[in-house]
């Protein structure tokens, strides 16, 4: 039957390409076209060369149909792409069915491809545009209140949220989507959701809900007969067996992953497996079966150029030296990591330059596009009044009010068209400023990511080989490593900070909320014996901060904390964010022993803080009382980005 199938569709495409020389009707080609879109997005998670085969119908044909259409074809060629993980082909893909669909009705085709460019920016990090392209689609798939629609793109707002590290927001996303799937769990986009739910619950810590999405994913998968969907819940399977110290069980399921990822020859996801079985057998420590099940990793890694396969690789190699004391393996491992991590970022940096020449060349195009158009209405308007004085020469009075009034139209389409063509340049020119801003901002914080953090990093290494080294040998020398290597990781804490700020035009207080309740989990971890509370209005959840804003608001608010922690001999600390009529308040709260203002000299703790307020227009009130705790009251005006 399978092959009847293929006999079927290598027929269809035979008639498509023996009858090049007649042009079907354009109506009729389009039926078909859209007929193959549809059957090529159904195939591309169960059999992705069948999507193929529908791609290359509608490439034979698209030259007979509109953009809409055109579009189309980019769409299915994107989805097929990214089966492959060839992210900047995808991007470029669709910014330019993006550009197809710009004067277009058809919302179903761009909350796809406005999706698809969320995607790739949540993939490379960047996800303020990522944010930005999916709420987009939210709204043309509210609009259309067709359920998959909106699913679909609650599902990636769900995995955007994921990626950021906020959990609460992830769930309620992902509830949203499963919610409007569960009616018919055996579709692709069900199980994607789902999928993304059990990493939820795995990153929770809670394998038992996780395991049972994935026993599920496994059932369904297996009956639409779909390897590429079934993979990822094994491979989740074996993690939560891995982590609840069922070591057998994980292996078992890590080679069921191989199994899968030969049928859908993905193999950068077999490297990943190989590394999986590699970490398995470390844990047994059987070093060689590690290393030989590394070495598969990393040949697979090369083949496809996978740098973080070779990362991954090399993570676990350093950890198997480590465990064997093998000093100079080990330092030639942390090498090879630190050249891989650096040619990696050196790969995003070239993909983001890629990112902007699409984007512009995209932009290029539409300015050309525009002009030509414009050109075609100046020569259509010549014609026609070539036409309309010819056809008046023979009454004179006519002719003389006919010309007139025709000059008079020449002028004001002339006025028009300057002034149009004025307000596009003023228009280019003010996003290509904000693209050189953008561009700058990008370029300081990736040299501070790649230099300074890479460096940081082979500081911490490095103090971490000493003390393997040399334990016990003068506890004073390791004291002062210990001291050096918290130093260097608060520093990476500080730079990444900085980057968040750099990279943001604005800072949602869901943003910062989740960045306070990330190191308020720590300062818990740090002293347990105190108990931290954080509570945040309702009534915040739809105002943004500047850069400057939230990083100062932040950077206020760590400080009294961490006051709190050292000198005020506190039970309880609590932080709460509301917002009054023209301000945002932020009150940190103790109970500790206190002190008397005027007997405390301002440290430059205090007066930086005092400053970092008065830098965004803020206030800053101090109130302590001895026996009685210390109350901090912070003070943000409403701006534009957060009015």
């Amino acid at each position: 039957m399978m092959k009847l199938y293929f006999l079927v569709l290598l027929c269809l495409l035979a008639a498509c390409s023996s009858q090049k020389t007649e042009t079907p009707n354009a109506s009729e080609v389009e039926k078909k076209m859209e007929r193959w879109y549809h059957a090529g997005l159904q195939e591309v998670y169960t059999n992705n060369s069948r999507s193929q085969l529908f791609l290359d119908s509608m490439s034979a044909v698209s030259a007979h149909v509109d953009s809409d259409y055109k579009a189309m074809e980019l769409i299915l060629s994107a989805n097929n792409t990214s089966q492959k993980s060839i992210d900047i082909e995808v991007f470029e893909k669709l910014t330019r069915a993006e550009l197809l669909l710009q004067n277009s009705k058809r919302k179903d085709l761009k909350i796809r491809v406005y999706n698809g460019i969320a995607l790739f920016y949540k993939v490379t990090g960047d996800f303020a545009n990522a944010m930005r392209y999916m709420l987009q689609a939210l709204k043309l798939a509210d609009d259309t209140k067709d359920s998959d629609k909106i699913a679909h793109t609650q599902t990636n707002l769900g995995a955007l949220y994921l990626e950021k590290g906020d959990m609460v927001s992830a769930k309620k996303h992902l509830d949203m989507g499963l919610d409007l799937l569960r009616n018919d769990k055996k579709q692709s986009l069900y199980l994607v959701a789902s999928h993304l739910m059990a990493n939820y619950w795995g990153m929770s810590g809670n394998l038992e809900k996780a395991m049972a999405l994935d026993e599920e994913g496994i059932a369904l998968s297996t009956q639409i007969e779909s390897n590429i969907l079934k993979a990822p819940f094994v491979d989740n399977k074996a993690t939560c067996f891995f982590y609840s110290n069922q070591i057998d069980s994980a292996k078992a399921y890590y080679l069921k992953c191989i199994e899968l990822d030969r049928l859908t020859e993905n193999q950068r996801q077999e490297s990943d497996s190989y590394a999986n079985l590699a970490n398995v057998a470390q844990v047994q420590n059987k070093g060689a079966e590690a290393i030989a099940y590394l070495d598969s990793s990393l040949v697979l890694a090369q083949k496809t150029n996978y740098k973080r396969g070779y990362l991954k690789a090399y993570e676990i190699e350093i950890d198997i030296h480590k465990r064997e004391k093998d000093y100079k393996n080990l330092a030639e491992a942390q090498v090879k990591y630190l050249d891989t991590y650096k040619a990696l970022m050196n790969e995003k940096k070239e993909n983001s330059l890629a990112q902007y020449k699409i984007i512009y060349e995209t932009e290029k195009k539409e300015k050309k596009l525009l002009q030509s158009k414009i050109n075609i209405g100046l020569k259509e308007k010549q014609i026609q009044s070539k036409n309309s004085l010819l056809q008046m020469l023979g009454i004179i009075t006519l002719a003389l009010v006919g010309l007139g009034f025709l000059i008079y139209r020449q002028l004001k389409m002339r006025n028009r068209q300057q002034r149009q063509e004025f307000e596009l340049k003023s228009a280019i020119k003010e996003i290509e400023t904000q693209n050189s801003l953008q561009n700058q901002r990008l370029h300081i914080s990736r040299d501070l990511h790649d230099n300074i953090g890479a460096q940081l990093t082979f500081i911490i290494s490095s103090v971490e080989n000493l003390n393997y080294a040399f334990p016990d040998e003068n506890p004073k020398v390791s004291a002062q490593l210990d001291k050096i290597n918290d130093f260097a990781k608060n520093t990476i804490v500080e730079l990444r900070d900085t980057i968040w700020a750099m990279n943001s035009k604005h800072i949602s207080s869901e943003d910062l909320k989740a960045r306070i309740y990330n190191f308020l989990e720590k300062a818990q971890g740090v002293k347990d014996e105190i108990k931290f509370s954080f509570t945040i209005s309702k009534n915040l959840s739809d105002y943004d901060f500047s850069a400057l804003q939230g990083v100062n608001v932040y950077r206020v608010l760590q400080e009294a904390v961490n006051n709190a922690i050292k000198y005020a001999e506190a039970k309880d600390i609590a932080v709460y964010m509301d917002t009054l009529e023209n301000v945002i308040q932020i009150t940190i709260e103790d109970n500790g022993v206190g002190f008397l203002k005027e007997t405390v000299s301002l440290g430059n703790g205090l007066i930086n803080m005092e400053k970092r307020m008065e830098e965004i227009g803020g206030r800053f009130e101090l109130k302590s009382t001895i026996n009685s705790g210390t109350i901090l009251v912070l003070t943000c005006p409403k701006t534009k980005e957060n009015a």
